[in-house]
This record gives structure tokens, C-alpha cells and sequence, in this order.
């Protein structure tokens, strides 16, 4: 009969085990931050593209709501929205912010990023709910978009994506 050896517990190299939450931690904090630069190669990419538009003021909001809209009547279909309806627009007061709510079928933004290629840019995530990270479908959402409403050259946008690393 083979005998079963047992463990040293208190050797030297015994209690090198993360803690628990450790190794979930750490992975979450590393995807975290490539994903912050991600977003910021996402960012600088649709700046470069969205250059050649005019600069315009921010919109009030029954004319960012008739935007979000007729860009929703006229491109949701064309992908995969979790919503059917037009997504409802909440302005907030801090400074500076842009996101959407999936979940809840919103467009969230302060009045000063009350802008057409805002709108849209949140309007394109939620188009492609499932992609929530600036991944390859909403890039792709993105630039169809930008194509149809502000007459961008998708050639143009591959090629400043390349250049930026995307």
C-alpha cells in the first residue's frame, strides 16, 4: 500500500497564496486601467476624426432630444438595441459628462456636452449595448453613424484609427 506524504505546513514558501478577493483584485485593477487607455486611444481617435466638423454650440434640450430622436428612429434598427424606444435624455449638473444607462435606456449628460457627436457617441453604445467597452462593434457603429450624419469617410476614420493604434 502507497503511503500518503504529508505537507510541511510551515515551510518557507507555504503561505505565498494571495488572500482571497486578492487575485480578483488584482485582475480587475489591470483590466481597468488598460481599459482607461483604451478609452483614451477611443477619445483621441474620434477627436482626430470629428476635427473636420464645425464647431457648434451646445444644443438646448427639446433640439437634443429631437436629435437623439430622429438619429434613433432613423439607425437603431440597423443593429441591436435592448430598447426599441427613443432613449430618454437626463441632464445632470456636474461638468463634463457623457455616459449612458443601458439599462434604463438613457443618455446622460451635462448641458455643456449637450453636442450632436456626443449624442450620437452615446447613442452608438447603446445601439450596441453589448459591446460597453469602445470595442470593435461600437467602433464600427460609430463610424456607420458618423458616415450617415455628419458625411465622415469611413476610409478616412480606418485610417485614423490604424494610426492610432486601434
Amino acid at each position: 500500500m502507497q503511503q500518503l506524504e504529508l505537507i510541511d505546513q510551515s515551510g518557507p514558501g507555504w503561505h505565498l497564496a494571495p488572500e482571497p478577493g486578492a487575485v480578483y483584485s488584482a485582475l480587475r485593477a489591470a483590466r481597468e486601467t488598460a481599459h482607461d487607455a483604451f478609452t483614451r486611444y477611443v477619445g483621441q481617435w474620434e477627436r482626430s476624426v470629428l476635427a473636420c466638423l464645425p464647431p457648434e454650440p451646445p444644443l438646448d434640450r427639446p433640439s437634443a432630444e429631437d436629435f437623439i430622436a430622429a438619429l434613433w428612429l432613423r439607425h437603431a434598427t440597423n443593429w441591436s438595441p435592448f430598447f426599441i424606444s427613443t432613449p430618454a435624455l437626463v441632464i445632470v449638473e456636474e461638468p463634463r459628462t457623457a455616459e449612458c444607462s443601458w439599462d434604463q435606456h438613457q443618455v446622460i449628460v451635462s448641458a455643456d456636452m449637450m453636442r450632436k457627436p456626443v449624442l450620437l457617441h452615446e447613442c452608438a453604445h447603446l445601439m450596441v449595448w453589448y459591446d460597453v467597452n469602445h470595442g470593435l462593434a461600437f467602433r464600427e457603429t460609430l463610424m456607420a453613424l458618423w458616415s450617415a450624419e455628419f458625411g465622415i469617410d469611413p476610409a478616412r476614420a480606418l485610417k485614423l484609427a490604424s494610426e492610432h493604434g486601434l
